[in-house]
């Protein structure tokens, strides 16, 4: 079942290859003897993707950009990794100017066009004129955007996406859309808004976790169990004044790994992140993936683990 989804964060299936690599130098016999689809292709299925969302006119290879803007950090290192892995170049907002068509990067060569622009750093360094910001990015940048001059890959707004607002809709807007249900369901979402569904979690609270409806990085309302009676009052009365910004969700069993704490063993919750890229050809399922460790309800980004595909 779909737990989660998160199109903002796309790019990081390009750690996939490296921590693939990773392994292969620690146990390269291991590697050989196992039937495990190799993700080397993962970089040449993410630049198509950029390709397909090119506004650039058709024939012309588009051409392709990071926008760095996190000057030492870790951040800036995320998108130089990225530009290197898929064969692009790097651009702080300094190094770009509007031209009349659009963006052009300053080269050694002199100006090249920029059809596309992937941008991993926070959106409020995007554009000052937009976000009111002192701290750099490209003055015009959005208004190109707006009229179709570029393309900005996790674009300010796509994150809206990733809300659980948004998920607990997503088998209705499959369906409407494609007229067909989604292969894989959704795990089952509770809209507290709604008086139903607001009275089937309070009578369940033991079995549901609760979560802010347009923030997923907030702390949980309620992460399941059994609760002192203080606890399930306090949870009513939230949910009964501002019930349409939760959401319930199912407490999912999840699968597990081992791994040694200490000199402890022992095993961590895990969820299956996959990746699908749209490219000219038609959407694939990458042949890689992570495997997030869980913690109240919800993945974590800082826990991965290299997820192997075997070839059938």
């Amino acid at each position: 079942r779909v737990l989660s989804q998160d199109l903002s964060s796309a790019w990081e299936c390009l750690r996939i290859p490296e921590m693939r690599e990773s392994f292969m130098r620690s146990a390269p016999a291991f590697y050989e003897q196992a039937p495990i689809m190799n993700p080397a292709d993962i970089p040449e299925a993410f630049r198509s993707a950029l390709e397909k969302i090119s506004v650039a006119a058709l024939g012309n290879p588009p051409s392709i950009w990071v926008l760095s803007l996190c000057e030492n950090s870790s951040g800036d290192s995320d998108e130089r990794c990225a530009a290197n892995v898929i064969g692009i170049g790097a651009l702080r907002p300094g190094d770009i100017e509007i031209a009349d068509r659009g963006l052009a990067a300053r080269t050694v060569d002199g100006l090249a066009p920029i059809d596309i622009l992937l941008r991993l750093s926070p959106k409020s360094l995007l554009d000052p004129l937009m976000f009111e910001t002192a701290s750099g990015g490209v003055p015009g940048l959005l208004d190109l955007y707006r009229s179709s001059k570029i393309a900005v890959l996790a674009a300010p707004g796509s994150g809206v996406v990733d809300e659980l607002a948004v998920l607990s809709w997503m088998p209705e807007i499959t369906e409407f859309y494609t007229g067909s249900a989604p292969i894989l369901p959704n795990a089952t979402h509770w809209r507290c808004g709604d008086k139903a569904d607001r009275r089937f979690v309070l009578d369940n609270l033991h079995e549901l976790a609760i979560f802010k409806a347009n923030d997923a990085s907030a702390k949980p309302l309620h992460s399941g169990g059994r609760t002192a009676a203080a606890q399930t009052a306090a949870i009513n009365e939230a949910l009964e004044a501002q019930g349409s910004e939760y959401i319930a969700l199912e407490s999912s069993p999840e699968s597990c790994f081992p791994q040694i704490a200490g000199m402890t063993p022992t095993s961590s919750d895990f969820v299956l992140r996959a990746y699908a890229a749209g490219t000219a050809s038609g959407y694939r399922v990458l042949p890689g993936g992570a495997a997030l460790s869980m913690r109240s309800g919800r993945a974590m980004r800082t826990a991965e683990r290299d997820l192997w595909i075997l070839d059938a």
